[in-house]
């Protein structure tokens, strides 16, 4: 199976939406706001489109971030570029 093959039947983001809710209670009873980000991402595969939701704090979302800023910088990589080249 060549590479390409395998990355055209990965699900492919379509859309991606978000937002800020503030959570003022929870069952624990917990009085304290706390900020809850809402992610929507839609995702075809197969043809199909499917609507995924993610619910994240603050902490997650960072840790989220930190990891695509990682995956960014590593396709920028010389690294990166000859294996792309290579396969291409």
């Amino acid at each position: 199976m060549s590479t390409n093959s395998l990355f055209e039947r990965l699900p492919q983001l379509r859309d991606f939406q978000w937002r800020l809710d503030l959570r003022v209670s929870d069952a624990a009873g917990s009085a304290a706001p706390e900020p809850v980000y809402v992610l929507s991402f839609v995702v075809e595969n197969d043809g199909e489109d499917r609507e995924v939701f993610l619910e994240a704090d603050h902490a997650a979302l960072r840790n989220f971030s930190d990891i695509l800023d990682q995956m960014l910088r590593d396709a920028r990589s010389g690294h990166a570029r000859k294996m792309m080249r290579d396969v291409a």
